[in-house]
């Protein structure tokens, strides 16, 4: 009888600073959506440069709820969020796409 740890075949894409790009199971099912990937890496660039939900919220102009929801994966980031937590990170948006793995998701029938 298959287990569920034999039937995941993890490809991840490890980048510099250790986060893990894309996780697939056999099937070619996504186990890790791509908005939860996003959202975890822009928490740990957040952490990162010691900056609190409230303060980092502020400076992009979205409420702290809204931006807790982007790193938890439930909401959708808009490319104007993205830019300016990329400005703020000194970051471009496609370094912050390419390294979330976020980039990376291919569409599996």
């Amino acid at each position: 009888m298959e287990t569920l740890a034999s039937r995941l075949r993890f490809s991840t894409g490890v980048n510099c600073r250790g986060f893990v790009s894309l996780i697939v199971s056999s099937f070619g099912r996504i186990v890790v959506n791509p908005e939860q990937l996003l959202g975890r890496y822009l928490r740990g660039l957040r952490l990162m440069h010691g900056l609190t939900l409230e303060e980092l919220a502020k400076r992009i102009g979205i409420s702290r709820g809204y931006l807790n929801q982007i790193e938890l994966g439930r909401r959708k980031c808009s490319i104007m969020i993205l830019s300016k937590m990329a400005s703020i990170f000194d970051l471009s948006v496609s370094d912050i796409l390419d390294s979330s793995g976020y980039s990376k998701f291919i569409l599996y029938k």
